[in-house]
C-alpha cells in the first residue's frame, strides 16, 4: 500500500470571492484554453458535495451556496491538451489509446479562506479562497504523475488574472 495524491493549484493571495462566479470563471478559462470540452464550462455547481481535500471542512462548517461552490469535471470532459499541463491517463497497459480515464478536475471556491490540509502530514498547507485539484483516485504518489508538466503553461497566467493572484502548486498526499 502506498500514498496517493492530488495536484492542487491555488491563488497565493487570499481574496474575497463570490464562490459560484469564481468556479464559473475558472471553468471558462479551462474551456478557453481548450483543456476541457466546451460543455464542461456549464456543468452544475453544488455546495452539497466536495473534494476529499475539503470534505471535512465543508461538512463541519455547514457552508451554504453563498459561501461555497464546487464543480467536478469528469475525465471524459477533458481534452488531450490537458496532458500539456498535467498527466492524463489516455492509454491502456499495452500503450493503446483510450478515452481519458484520469484525472478528475475538481474546483472549489470559498467566500472566506478555507484550510488546505495535507491529510497524511495532518498539517495545513495554507488558507485558500479557491482550489483547482487534479485528482488521480487511487494512483500511487509518483513524480511522473503528481506534478505540473509545464509550470509556465498559459492557463496559469489566465487563472492568476481571474483570481487576482499568482498561482501556487502543491501535491497533497492522502
Amino acid at each position: 500500500m502506498g500514498l496517493y495524491g492530488n495536484i492542487v493549484l491555488y491563488p497565493a493571495d487570499v481574496a474575497t470571492l463570490v464562490p459560484c462566479d469564481a468556479v464559473r470563471e475558472i471553468l471558462r478559462v479551462f474551456a478557453e484554453h481548450q483543456l476541457v470540452l466546451p460543455e464542461a464550462a456549464s456543468i452544475d455547481l453544488t455546495a452539497d458535495d466536495s473534494s476529499a481535500t475539503f470534505e471535512e471542512y465543508v461538512e463541519e462548517s455547514s457552508l451554504s451556496d453563498a459561501h461555497y461552490a464546487y464543480a467536478c469535471v469528469r475525465p471524459e470532459q477533458l481534452t488531450k491538451a490537458m496532458g500539456q499541463l498535467v498527466y492524463v491517463l489516455d492509454v491502456d497497459v499495452q500503450g493503446q489509446p483510450i478515452p481519458i480515464e484520469l484525472p478528475f478536475l475538481e474546483i472549489s471556491a470559498f467566500s472566506t479562506p478555507a484550510p488546505l490540509r495535507d491529510l497524511v502530514l495532518d498539517e495545513i498547507v495554507g488558507d485558500v479562497c479557491a482550489a483547482i485539484e487534479f485528482s488521480y483516485e487511487d494512483a500511487r504518489l509518483s513524480e511522473d504523475i503528481h506534478r505540473l508538466r509545464d509550470p509556465e503553461h498559459p492557463i496559469l497566467g489566465a487563472l492568476a488574472r481571474v483570481l487576482g493572484s499568482r498561482m501556487e502548486c502543491v501535491v497533497i498526499a492522502g
